[in-house]
């Protein structure tokens, strides 16, 4: 196979959008939804696609690119592919106008090879612009698959997101793992029964929050980097302090409205979470398909390591649940930054922030539908994305032109 080259763009000549000297966390409840742009954007077959280098889903161009680059691509296995095998062609071309975004164009090479990677944007100093998560699973259609959870609480994926299978006991269902609220994925593991990280191509690094790390502008530039939590909050983003404990974080990176920072493709977000309710408890999707906040057991597969919730979520069958561990993210005797307990447990965001999907085969089968998560933000776990509601214009359209 011959690889082709990564193509870079000379920078443009006019100067960035005014809305690109704002703090990036002021953006967020100002900007309308574009439903044609995210920063996950899904594959499935092989040849030539485009996206536009907006933040997100929103209409914001990301400043002035000088060139295009690819951080890092994985198969999900112990195996490092070599570099452009899954993504053999790159190259950026500017707008037209000055607040008009440029064009990423990408090529999977043939036969195509399932897996993940991650592309940027950066300056011509170097500095990433923004990133984008590029989901590489050969005809996988989610629409087809979606799976309609009981008492109409949602409509879902059938994996989770990164994942290349929905097959109980394939390490393909795994899928990626994310720091609540950052757009960009870490890798999850190569075994369903042991914690042993993705083999990958790219740099990967981990530090601990501060006033200046611990920002969305420091994500934007280190996607790779994974942050440990502060003081109190559990969060990477860093906090208000007093003399005893840092105490506030921020719940709208993600929402029910899909935020520039959601990690889901087009037509998909990170799943519902609603207020609390008079009993001071917070429903969230699976909450809701249960008619329950209470903690419950059901059959955990011993020879495939997760849990088929046919029946108990949805008529589908499966509805696979694989035990992907986490990412450590406070520190201790644990790790921080380590890959741990995969088989043993298992997390799902919300969109929300205060509660999570939360299975433990540790040492007993509980399965907490609205398990307490707000002070966790550091740690790195599965996201199940839950399909969004969209114009009926946009419906149709889950994956870039291929």
């Amino acid at each position: 196979m011959v690889f082709l080259p990564v193509i870079f763009s000379c920078k443009k000549d006019n100067t960035s959008n005014s809305d690109e000297e704002k703090p990036q966390d002021e953006q967020v409840p100002e900007q309308p939804v574009n439903p044609d742009a995210a920063n996950c954007y899904l594959v499935t077959k092989p040849g030539s696609f485009s996206f536009p280098t907006y933040k997100g889903n929103s209409f914001i161009p990301v400043g002035d690119v000088a060139s295009v680059e690819i951080l890092w691509e994985s198969y999900g296995t112990g195996t490092a592919p070599y570099e452009h095998s899954l993504i053999s062609y790159l190259a950026y071309s500017s707008g037209n106008e000055e607040d008009q975004a440029g064009t990423i164009s990408c090529t999977v090479p043939s036969p195509m090879k399932n897996g993940n990677a991650v592309v940027a944007a950066k300056d011509e100093n170097g500095k990433i612009l923004w990133s984008w998560h590029i989901w590489l699973c050969k005809d996988y259609d989610p629409d087809e698959t979606a799976q309609s959870y009981y008492n109409d609480a949602g409509v879902m994926m059938d994996r989770n997101l990164g994942a290349t299978s929905a097959t109980p006991g394939d390490v393909g269902a795994l899928g990626l793992l994310y720091q609540w609220g950052r757009k960009d994925p870490f890798l999850g593991s190569s075994s369903i029964s042991a914690s042993t990280q993705a083999a990958s191509t790219g740099e990967w690094s981990k530090t601990w929050t501060n006033e200046t790390i611990g920002t969305i502008e420091y994500t934007i530039e280190h996607p790779m980097t994974f942050i440990a939590s502060g003081l109190q909050n559990g969060d990477w983003l860093y906090g208000k302090s007093e003399w005893y404990r840092t105490y506030s974080t921020d719940f709208t990176r993600w929402g029910a409205k899909k935020t520039i920072y959601d990690p889901c493709p087009k037509g998909w977000r990170v799943p519902d979470e609603a207020e609390k309710n008079e009993d001071n408890n917070y429903e969230n999707i699976w909450s809701k398909t249960l008619g329950s906040f209470e903690t419950f057991t059901w059959g955990y597969d011993l020879e495939n390591l997760g849990i088929n919730f046919y029946h108990k979520f949805g008529d589908k069958d499966p509805i696979w649940y694989p035990l992907a561990g986490y990412i450590h993210g406070t520190s201790g005797q644990q790790g921080v930054g380590l890959l741990l307990n995969v088989k043993n447990y298992g997390f799902w965001w919300t969109c929300g922030g205060n509660t999570s999907l939360y299975i433990e085969h540790y040492n007993a089968q509980h399965i907490r539908p609205s398990w307490t998560t707000w002070s966790r933000h550091c740690y790195g776990c599965s996201v199940r994305c839950q399909r969004d509601a969209l114009p009926e214009a946009q419906s149709d359209e889950q994956s870039p032109e291929n």
